[in-house]
C-alpha cells in the first residue's frame, strides 16, 4: 500500500506532530471518536478530546493497539484501554438519536461531505468495520478537503507520519499493480502503450513523434512533434524542457487553437489512466500529473535529437536502493 500514498497534499499525512495553523492549533483538530462498524447500525464507543490525530495516536499507549485491531473484540478491548487512561467518555443512552453519527461506507459516504452539526465535536472518526480501521476526518474549515474515509498505513519507522489512503478512489487496470515502481519506472510502460496502441487508436501520434519527459517523482510530459505552427495557438514563453535552458516560445499548452490538439491530448492523457487513479471526493488526488505539449516549428528542430525518447529531468530522484 506504500505506492498509494498522495505525495502532493499534506492532508493526506498525519506526522507525530500534527500540522498547526497560524494560531498554533492544529489544522485539522486533534479530538476523535470511536466506532463499532460504520453507518446507521455503528455503535459509538468513545471519545478523545485531544492528541488523537492518527500521527499521535499511534505513539500513545495503546493508541497502535486500537490501529492494528484484527478483530473488532481486540478493537473493543484495546480501545477501552486507551479510553481508561482518561475519566470514560462511555456512556449508556436509550435515545439513539443522541448519539454521535457515523457516515455509511461505500458510494453512500460520498453524500456526507459535510458532517452534521447535530453530532459529535470530534474532528476525527474511528470505525472498526469488516476487519480494518477506517478515518473520517471531518470537514471543519471551508477550504479543507471533504470528508471521505481512508485506510491507514502506519509508519514502520519513528519520525514517518501515517498516510492517509483515500477509500473513494477508483483505481486504473494497471495502477495496483505498479503501484511499487517509481515514475521513472512508469514511464517505459507508458511509452511502450503509445507504441502498441498507435494505429489503432484515432488522433494517437506516432512514437517517434513523441518526447516523454519525467520532470521529477510527480510529473510526467509529453512533448508532441509534427504539428504546424498555425494550429498551435498562443506558444508558451516559460516552458522549461527538460534539463535544457528555458524555452523561449517553443511549445503550446493552448488547446483551444484547433480542435485537433485536444484530440491529441485526450488521446495521450488516456495512456496514463491505467496506472492513474481519480477520487471523486479530491480532484486534486492523483498519483501523478501528465503535461502535454505541442512543439513549435523552432522547438521541433531544437529538440529534433528527443524524438521518440524518454528523459529524466535534473529533479528527479532514482529510485532509492533496496533494503
Amino acid at each position: 500500500m506504500y505506492g498509494l500514498r498522495n505525495t502532493f497534499d499534506t492532508y493526506y499525512t498525519s506526522p507525530a506532530v500534527p500540522h498547526l495553523d497560524t494560531t498554533g492549533a492544529p489544522v485539522y483538530g486533534d479530538s476523535a471518536a470511536f466506532f463499532l462498524g460504520r453507518g446507521p447500525a455503528a455503535r459509538w464507543l468513545g471519545e478523545l478530546p485531544d492528541r488523537a490525530t492518527p500521527g499521535q495516536l499511534v505513539h500513545r499507549p495503546g493508541g497502535r493497539a486500537v490501529l492494528t485491531s484484527p478483530t473488532g473484540h481486540d478493537y473493543h478491548r484495546a480501545l477501552g484501554q486507551l479510553l481508561a487512561t482518561r475519566a470514560s467518555t462511555e456512556d449508556h443512552r436509550t435515545d439513539r438519536t443522541r448519539y454521535p453519527l457515523c457516515p455509511p461506507p461505500g458510494r453512500a459516504a460520498l453524500g456526507w461531505k459535510q458532517y452534521p452539526p447535530r453530532s459529535t465535536r470530534a474532528t476525527h472518526l474511528y470505525a472498526y468495520d469488516h476487519g480494518a480501521i477506517h478515518l473520517w476526518v471531518r470537514d471543519i474549515a471551508e477550504f479543507h478537503t471533504p470528508g471521505q474515509w481512508h485506510t491507514l498505513l502506519l509508519p514502520e519507522h519513528t519520525g514517518d507520519p501515517v498516510w492517509l489512503i483515500p477509500e473513494a478512489r477508483t483505481y486504473g487496470t494497471q495502477a495496483i499493480e505498479t503501484a511499487e515502481l517509481e515514475l521513472a519506472e512508469i514511464a517505459p510502460l507508458l511509452f511502450a502503450d503509445a507504441t502498441s496502441r498507435h494505429g489503432e487508436t484515432k488522433h494517437l501520434p506516432a512514437p517517434q513523434d513523441l518526447w516523454l519527459h519525467v520532470t521529477d517523482d510527480h510529473h510526467l510530459a509529453m512533448r508532441v512533434f509534427g504539428l504546424p505552427d498555425h494550429l498551435l495557438g498562443t506558444l508558451c514563453a516559460a516552458d522549461h524542457l527538460g534539463d535544457e535552458e528555458p524555452s523561449s516560445k517553443l511549445t503550446s499548452a493552448n488547446f483551444d487553437g484547433d480542435p485537433t490538439l485536444h484530440r491529441i491530448a485526450t488521446a495521450i492523457w488516456a495512456l496514463a489512466e491505467p496506472y492513474d487513479w481519480t477520487n471523486p471526493v479530491d480532484s486534486h488526488d492523483v498519483r501523478f500529473r501528465f503535461a502535454v505539449r505541442f512543439l513549435s516549428h523552432a522547438g521541433q528542430q531544437r529538440f529534433a535529437h528527443r524524438r521518440g525518447t524518454i528523459t529524466l529531468g535534473p529533479d528527479h530522484r532514482p529510485p532509492a536502493p533496496a533494503g
